[in-house]
């Protein structure tokens, strides 16, 4: 099903949210399943790059992202992967690859595949 891991242990699905409960319950119910902590904002007690429990990926939005770019490396050294939300910006594109974030959320896919040299 869906909480099994394929044979090369990596899932192609990922469960996000706001909330760090239902990330809690998420990775109780199937553990292998990789979470996304949602973040419109960053709380002061993630400000070193501590995620809630049960979140495996931070998910900070592309606001977040652009007002302070230092937490995105703080999020790494913490061995976090990042997935950034909404991605719809040339220069959002660019900054998102210069920092190495690991993921684009996005609602215009073909324009970021193509300014990323993947179409």
């Amino acid at each position: 099903g869906l909480a099994d891991p394929p044979a090369d242990g990596t899932s192609p699905i990922r469960v996000m949210s706001f909330s760090a409960r239902s990330l809690h319950r998420v990775q109780a119910a199937a553990p292998t399943l990789p979470t996304v902590y949602l973040m419109q904002f960053v709380s002061p007690r993630m400000r070193d790059g501590r995620l809630p429990a049960g979140a495996r990926i931070a998910g900070p939005g592309m606001r977040i992202v652009r007002s302070h770019p230092g937490y995105i490396e703080r999020l790494h050294r913490a061995g976090h992967r990042v997935h950034v939300w909404t991605v719809n910006e040339p220069a959002d594109v660019d900054l998102c690859a210069e920092l190495g974030v690991e993921a684009i959320i996005t609602n215009r896919p073909k324009q970021v595949l193509s300014q990323l040299g993947r179409i």
